[in-house]
């Protein structure tokens, strides 16, 4: 014998699945904003890093300026390289204080570190005597540990990664480079050579990153 559902029985349940609907999208929100502040959490880590990286170059500069001052004849190519990394200096400190992206943050990052080898290359040549000086030696030291703090903060974080070649460390496993540089290494198919890729950053290594595609 069939029975018939009362209007007011059918509105209760309709009233009761939309509460549950809501409730569930409502908790599904919930849970995206909490990974979406914990996401800006980690990277404002990463980019207080990099501005205390940044912020130790000028002692550097300052010290090869001294050991300059005591050398006679051309300096053209110590004064390019200090300008330009003067030049990337302020691109990365305006990028982090003007909460530019990430993909903008890391490539202004990768361009201070390219100028920073840069000067410490063409100065060490200029002026051989900088590999006795305790102070230039103390502050390259303190700029390589925050290199490795850097890497550090990056763990958990997602990277677009250029893929450039197999693995030097493991045949299953290719390797490639964040927009900052950073060597990355991780499971993959050699089809993904010479592609972007998306990653989440596993590890921090002395001289690399680990990281799974996502």
């Amino acid at each position: 014998m069939l029975h018939k559902v009362k209007p007011m029985t059918r509105l209760i349940s309709i009233v009761a699945l939309l509460l549950v609907a809501t409730v569930s999208s409502g908790c599904s929100y919930n849970t995206f904003v909490a990974q979406e502040e914990a996401i800006k959490t980690q990277w404002g880590q990463v980019e207080n890093q990099l501005q205390r990286r940044n912020d130790l170059i000028p002692n550097l500069v300052a010290t090869v300026d001294e050991a300059a001052a005591h050398e006679r004849g051309t300096q053209t190519e110590v004064a390019r390289a200090r300008a330009g990394l003067s030049q990337a200096r302020e691109q990365l400190k305006s990028a982090v204080e003007g909460n530019a992206g990430t993909n903008e943050v890391s490539r202004a990052n990768a361009a201070v570190s390219d100028n920073l080898r840069l000067f410490l290359n063409v100065s060490v040549e200029a002026y051989p005597q900088l590999q006795a000086n305790q102070n230039f030696r103390d502050l390259q030291a303190q700029l390589e540990a925050q290199a490795r703090i850097v890497s550090e903060a990056m763990v958990g974080t997602t990277q677009r990664v250029l893929v450039e070649s197999p693995s030097r460390k493991l045949d299953t496993e290719l390797q490639g480079r964040t927009a900052n540089n950073r060597v990355v290494n991780f499971p993959g198919a050699p089809a993904l050579i010479n592609t972007y890729v998306d990653l989440r950053i596993t590890a921090a290594l002395s001289h690399s990153l680990r990281g799974e595609v996502l």
